[in-house]
């Protein structure tokens, strides 16, 4: 269902570079948790992943990927091939951030459309590579190098530049 959901929209959109779902977790005891990427991200909008939606790239990076990455789940994206290869930036510095800068690349040159339906489902567990970077610090690492480039590479409102830093040193 997800391949078919998410090609009928790239078909549909011919604006559209990246297509993503929302994501069922994993836990380590195959427990299935439909809540905590929406928790994830409510501080940002209330309701915004509760639908679809499509939005402009660069609107969708200005205001919400800049703060955090709010496609938690590289496996829930489906990319348009000739958005993807014609991408600005290949982006080899991160260990873990890769995908999100990637992301913001794609929305670049593209616009982004969420399907609010659970299509995808995200293993969790403490052996992921995640969870290996955040005890050695390279996650943090990752994080101010990945938010220095998205600060770089878009037009940013002074007051999401303030909550993305924020973040950071919250993290820190």
């Amino acid at each position: 269902n997800f391949l078919s959901r998410t090609v009928e929209i790239l078909d549909k959109h011919s604006n559209v570079g990246l297509v993503y779902t929302q994501s069922v977790i994993v836990t380590p005891n195959e427990d299935l948790d439909y809540i905590s990427y929406k928790n994830y991200m409510s501080d940002l909008s209330p309701d915004k992943w509760n639908k679809d939606y499509m939005e402009d790239g660069e609107t969708e990076c200005s205001k919400y990927l800049v703060v955090r990455n709010t496609i938690p789940n590289v496996s829930a994206v489906l990319f348009r091939k000739n958005i993807l290869t014609q991408a600005d930036t290949i982006v080899t510095f991160s260990k873990l951030c890769g995908d999100w800068l990637t992301y913001c690349n794609v929305l670049k040159k593209s616009d982004i459309y969420f399907i609010s339906d659970f299509l995808n489902y995200h293993r969790f567990h403490s052996d992921t590579v995640r969870e290996l970077t955040f005890k050695s610090g390279v996650y943090v690492y990752d994080l101010l190098r990945s938010i220095d480039w998205i600060l770089k590479n878009f037009k940013i409102k002074d007051d999401k530049k303030n909550i993305a830093i924020g973040g950071f040193l919250s993290e820190w």
